[in-house]
């Protein structure tokens, strides 16, 4: 019986949902690099990414948390939103809507960072803390329901960019079984 339940958690743990909405963090909109390791009093771009899945985005909601040693210079909205409420770094967060619903990667917000110093830090895509929600809901009519979003990265600032992995690997799990 503990074998079943351990396979069955780890079949979920490894689980993709098949409508995955997804942010990331790039230092360009063709999502080569997510780390910089310039100097301090120049300026650079950082683009957060939005993959929207099988189901289309047609609204996010999310929080821009960027490091003390970052200021953010300028912030351009992609040319696609309708509406934007709140504030996309630091704050409380962001709800933004689309014009059309989203079915391509591309960016939804840029920024131009401007560094006071080369302290190490992360740009995160976080839940907003207004609703604790980080979600994008779908193009599905009527009702456009909210799936929760996922976050494939973090920004380095002065630190290697930090990829999404699993806590637990399959030998981890496995071993449990034995």
């Amino acid at each position: 019986m503990k074998k079943i339940l351990l396979t069955i958690a780890a079949i979920a743990l490894f689980a993709v949902p098949a409508s995955a909405q997804m942010f990331s963090v790039w230092s360009d909109a063709e999502m080569t690099t997510c780390e910089n390791f310039g100097a301090a009093y120049t300026m650079f771009p950082v683009y957060l990414i939005l993959e929207p899945g099988a189901d289309g985005a047609f609204a996010a909601e999310y929080r821009l948390s960027v490091p003390a040693s970052l200021i953010v210079q300028v912030t351009t909205p992609a040319a696609d939103i309708s509406v934007a409420m709140g504030d996309a770094t630091n704050g409380n967060g962001i709800s933004i809507g689309f014009l059309n619903c989203r079915v391509d990667t591309e960016w939804v917000y840029s920024f131009t960072m401007f560094p006071i110093s080369v302290d190490p830090g992360f740009i995160m895509v976080e839940p907003n803390t207004s609703t604790g929600k980080l979600i994008v809901a779908t193009c599905e009519e009527p009702l456009r329901p909210e799936l929760a979003a996922s976050v494939y990265n973090y920004f380095g600032w002065h630190d290697t960019c930090l990829i999404g992995t699993q806590e637990s690997s399959w030998g981890a799990i496995k071993s449990l079984m034995d």
